[in-house]
């Protein structure tokens, strides 16, 4: 069975009885890049010691499993204009060490479940993006860095601390947070920030090269009457069947990883990908954005 599933043009469908998916000490990793879409939907759950689910070109990446139990983190990432990566569990997500939401370059992440338990909930907006999170959901801190035009909703999720950091961004964010809540502006741009549910005990704002300080408001409360419109699965589009390659790497101490498959067009030796350096650069963009978002927030703490 395979830990590792790379997919870069066509559309894949997934079953069972292919990937890992009860193994503690297994890292899964999931990627699908350039204009390739992938779906899996699976009779049993994943449990494992982490899980990484990543749609990088203009496809859909649709995930549909009873259960998500991981030791260590789980990480989702949706980079690319179209870009949609849907996580829906019907029973629940549980990660002991913690959760990394990363839209990225218009990409969109989206989370539905009955029940999403973890210790820290790390969400990264780099250069626009959407998260949302359908469902129920208690975490002990919830972290929000964006650096660009971005909307996060994740009021489904209860956090007991929350901190919120903007770097000359346009963003739409509603959270909830019993305890404490951080916000912290860096630089002009049409910050929305909002709570569900009670005021969290303790809100503080700060604001560095701008004038007015960020105003945080009570969300407009949903009605109970009104349900949440939940996600809608997709169906794997028919498409005319093409001819691929199937490559089965052997293990490599290098890169620590075994059984890698790849799954190439006939042609492949005139397409060359093109998602690699893009992902590349974004992913540094990002860690320099979410680095100074961090500091700004640790500044203001003390």
């Amino acid at each position: 069975m395979l830990r590792y599933f790379c997919g870069q043009v066509g559309d894949f469908v997934i079953g069972d009885d292919v990937l890992v998916q009860n193994d503690p000490e297994v890292d899964i990793v999931l990627l699908s890049l350039q204009s390739g879409s992938i779906f899996l939907k699976l009779k049993n759950g994943f449990d494992v010691h982490s899980l990484k689910a990543m749609q990088g070109g203009c496809g859909t990446f649709q995930l549909h499993v009873p259960s998500i139990h991981t030791r260590k983190r789980v990480l989702f990432t949706s980079a690319g204009e179209q870009a949609k990566l849907a996580i829906v569990s019907d029973h629940d997500i549980l990660s002991s060490d913690g959760a990394f939401f990363m839209p990225m370059m218009s990409g969109s992440v989206l989370v539905q479940t009955p029940k999403f338990t973890t210790d820290t909930l790390m969400i990264w907006g780099i250069l626009a993006g959407a998260v949302r999170f359908l469902g129920h959901g208690s975490v002990k801190k919830e972290v929000v860095i964006v650096c660009g035009t971005c909307a996060v909703d994740t009021k489904a999720i209860v956090a007991e601390d929350a901190m919120i950091g903007t770097m000359w961004s346009a963003v739409d964010i509603t959270v909830q947070a019993t305890n404490k809540l951080n916000v912290t502006v860096f630089g002009a741009g049409p910050a929305s920030v909002a709570y569900a549910g009670t005021r969290p005990t303790v809100l503080n704002t700060k604001q560095y090269f701008r004038w007015s300080r960020p105003v945080v408001q009570q969300a407009i409360p949903t009605e109970d009457h009104i349900p949440v419109e939940p996600y809608k699965l997709l169906e794997p589009p028919k498409r005319v069947p093409k001819q691929f390659h199937i490559r089965v790497t052997k293990p490599s101490m290098f890169s620590g990883r075994n059984n890698e498959l790849y799954i190439e067009p006939v042609d492949s030796k005139r397409v060359q990908p093109k998602s690699h350096w893009g992902m590349t650069t974004a992913l540094v963009v990002g860690g320099v954005a979410a680095a100074t978002a961090v500091t700004l927030l640790v500044i203001r703490r003390r």
